[in-house]
């Protein structure tokens, strides 16, 4: 009794494109968000900690970064900067700004350098005119005293 053998001409095929194109699009936004991040990391700072309640983070579109390290030193998006040339380099980015606010910035002060250069820093945001400030903290459920 012979045996019936199903053989089809065309082997059976994978398609790989689509797989392809999602592995491209993981590996574009990891180099992008690495390339975000680099600028964070580039100045070593210890941020203050305070309770986890009533904290709140905003999601912003254009958003300038000043670090204020434990010596004093000033850096905007990772590049040193006395507090003229950072009120000077606000007032550019928010002359230059698409949003009606102009760009939100972010401080980053260091836990163990002295309020006054953070001060320092907050006084240049408003006088370049910058509405849209934060400060970074670290959130606990406990505050160190």
């Amino acid at each position: 009794m012979p045996l019936k053998r199903t053989t089809s001409d065309d082997p059976l095929q994978l398609n790989l494109t689509p797989m392809i194109d999602v592995v491209f699009l993981l590996l574009i936004f990891f180099m992008t968000a690495t390339q975000f991040a680099q600028v964070e990391r580039a100045v070593e700072l210890e941020l203050p900690t305070v309770g986890s309640d009533g904290t709140s983070v905003a999601a912003v579109e254009e958003e300038r970064v000043v670090s204020v390290s434990a010596e004093g030193v000033v850096t905007l998006d990772g590049v040193p900067r006395s507090i003229d040339e950072l009120k000077a380099d606000l007032q550019a980015a928010k002359e230059a700004s698409t949003a009606i606010d102009g760009p939100a910035v972010l401080i980053h002060g260091d836990s163990r350098c002295d309020f006054q250069h953070v001060a320092a820093a907050l006084t240049a945001c408003r006088a370049a005119g910058i509405a849209n400030v934060g400060v970074s903290v670290e959130t606990s459920d406990t505050i160190r005293r």
